[in-house]
């Protein structure tokens, strides 16, 4: 199953047509822009974080971007779709790889089964997009990193002895 979506962006005298097209069964997204085709990373890092990539669209700079499951383009620092200001990605910091590792520590503790799995996977890229998000302060990110990691050591427990 393929999943596409367009941005037709005029920029001087000139309309650019930039696609993406989502294969949601292999996880692969591909560029197009104005027929050129780029085949964008699928790496944890994309899917968990997102992406900032720098395209050039005609002469003009612009920025790609995806944050969760939502693509946009940021031109001259304003996104094209929502019309907000562009803000880059936050790096990870130290403290949000305790989060990370505490979700992660789910499936081990419980000695496997498909549900720890799920809640520490989940739980962890929770907390990695929570860290990475460029509109929070650093205090919120630890609030929601700390309510995630509880909530997903919740759930385990609760359905390991309930």
């Amino acid at each position: 199953m393929k999943k596409t979506q367009t941005w037709k962006v005029q920029l001087e005298d000139t309309t650019h047509e930039i696609v993406i097209k989502k294969d949601l069964i292999f996880n692969k997204h591909k560029l197009i822009i104005d027929g050129k085709e780029m085949i964008l990373s699928n790496s944890l890092k994309n899917t968990w974080i997102g992406i900032d990539k720098l395209i050039l669209i005609g002469n003009k700079e612009a920025i790609f971007t995806r944050r969760g499951s939502k693509f946009d383009i940021a031109i001259d620092g304003i996104y094209i779709d929502s019309k907000k200001e562009y803000v880059p990605l936050d790096k990870m910091q130290w403290w949000s790889w305790i989060f990370v590792g505490l979700c992660l520590l789910i499936p081990i503790v419980a000695l496997g089964g498909i549900l720890p799995v799920i809640f520490g996977i989940y739980g962890a890229m929770l907390c990695v997009q929570t860290s990475t998000n460029p509109r929070m302060k650093v205090a919120t990110k630890i609030l929601l990193n700390t309510l995630i990691t509880a909530f997903a050591w919740f759930w385990l427990l609760f359905v390991l002895f309930a």
